[in-house]
């Protein structure tokens, strides 16, 4: 029986799965929408809104959340494929800039 020296070990591709779809469950980002909803928006349900923003602005400001979310999604895959900066520090400073938007809020 020959043994191949020359064996590449290839990388458990389960836990980076796992992890990515248990960040996405947790974090939940667009469907958050629905809480801050009724504190933008006037409708008939919330006519106290605190911000009494028409149903075009409030539109906007979802759209204005998917559009960052989706750049902020691109621009970490790209810095995650350069190499430079490890996954959980990526992890890191997404979930800090959420953090802090959602603090802000």
């Amino acid at each position: 029986m020959i043994q191949n020296s020359n064996a590449v070990k290839v990388p458990n591709r389960i836990k980076p799965l796992i992890a990515g779809i248990l960040i996405q469950m947790c974090c939940g980002t667009a469907y958050i929408w629905g809480v801050f909803q009724a504190y933008l928006i006037i409708t008939s349900s919330t006519p106290n809104a605190l911000f009494n923003w028409s149903p075009t602005y409030g539109t906007l400001a979802y759209a204005l959340l998917l559009s960052v979310l989706t750049v902020g999604s691109v621009v970490g895959g790209k810095f995650q494929q350069s190499g430079k900066i490890q996954p959980k520090t990526i992890v890191f400073i997404g979930g800090l800039v959420m953090g802090c938007g959602f603090y802000a809020c």
